[in-house]
């Protein structure tokens, strides 16, 4: 009976493969999913063409293998994702929202399809209906929807929990939501406790923001303290980075009448060093200096933590993922950012 493949059943954080390959000296990657049943990497090593194809199995594993006459390299380049790209094997996630409401229900699986995860309905039973829910990794969450309104979801903190999770950062209120974050991902703190570091964080300026920017913001506090192994933190540093989209919205709203957070880019423009942000001199002119500076620097820290975290490169090689460590400093640096702007607000 022949062996298994080194390379087989991996749990792998298949986004951070193509930068793997390029640190280990891969040139001209090039990558093809035009097939679903498997993922093709071709690259250049040593002046040889060597592919690297990607079969993906149940619950988010995949197998890597050879291809017939592009197979130079295979063993450095496969050892090489195996070694860099593997995630630690995730906690089961296992939680219940209450009373959700329908509307909320159908906007969460909505929000899930814009971000390519498949859902679909196993079987009615009873009490509830049962989806599935595939992230585009291939991890999946079991959805259950009870008829007195609660839902509950099972699965691994993967890439499609972590979605769900962000989800309810926005819909829950805060009382609701610090209680669902402390349970579901078994953080040592209470509700009170988090809201007391929320003060302690922002002490002159706390009653100046509004209740949904602090709901953010406590999230990403709780969340600071998860111990459980992600293969990427940017979900911790998510509702931080809103809260800081909110205030800018506030801050604009003292002075203008601001849409849509796509549009606050309109009130700005990049000054001369390439790197920050000012307001346009039209806006500037009916602003007060202390709240203009403000705005400028929460928007020139607020692009380019959004750019960086919100949006995944087409080029995958340029995507970016977060340590705990970037994690935890984006949210401390978010906190100092709005009560140090609320400090010079006349």
């Amino acid at each position: 009976m022949a062996s298994k493949s080194p390379f087989a059943d991996l749990l792998l954080n298949i986004e951070a493969v193509e930068k793997c390959l390029v640190d280990a000296g891969a040139l001209d990657v090039t990558s093809n999913s035009t097939n679903p049943k498997e993922l093709k990497y071709t690259f250049s090593f040593d002046g040889e063409r060597t592919m690297l194809k990607f079969f993906p199995k149940k619950g988010g594993l995949y197998t890597v293998g050879k291809a017939v006459g592009l197979d130079a390299h295979f063993d450095k380049f496969a050892n090489e994702v195996k070694d860099k790209c593997c995630v630690v094997s995730p906690k089961r996630m296992e939680f219940t929202v209450r009373n959700l409401d329908p509307q909320q229900f159908a906007d969460l699986f909505e929000f899930l399809q814009s971000e390519e995860v498949e859902i679909q309905e196993l079987n009615q039973e009873a009490h509830c209906k049962v989806f599935s829910a595939k992230g585009k990794f291939g991890d999946v969450v079991r959805i259950k929807q009870f008829n007195n309104k609660s839902i509950q979801f099972q699965g691994r903190f993967l890439n499609t929990a972590i979605l769900i999770n962000d989800f309810f950062c926005n819909v829950l209120n805060y009382q609701d939501l610090l209680a669902q974050q402390i349970g579901v991902f078994k953080i040592p703190v209470t509700g009170a406790q988090v809201k007391a570091e929320l003060l302690n964080k922002i002490p002159a300026t706390h009653h100046l923001v509004d209740e949904n920017i602090r709901k953010q913001i406590s999230c990403s506090i709780a969340l600071c303290k998860v111990d459980i192994e992600l293969e990427d933190y940017s979900a911790v540093s998510f509702p931080a980075l809103r809260g800081l989209e909110g205030f800018l919205i506030q801050l604009l709203s003292r002075n203008f009448r601001p849409g849509e957070a796509s549009k606050i880019g309109e009130y700005f423009l990049k000054n001369t060093d390439q790197t920050t942000y000012s307001l346009t001199p039209d806006h500037a002119a009916v602003c007060d200096q202390g709240t203009a500076e403000a705005l400028g620097e929460c928007y020139t820290y607020w692009r380019a933590q959004r750019h960086g975290t919100f949006h995944m490169s087409s080029v995958l090689a340029a995507t970016r993922t977060l340590s705990a460590a970037d994690a935890i400093r984006i949210c401390d640096e978010v906190c100092g950012l709005i009560d140090k702007s609320c400090k010079r607000l006349p």
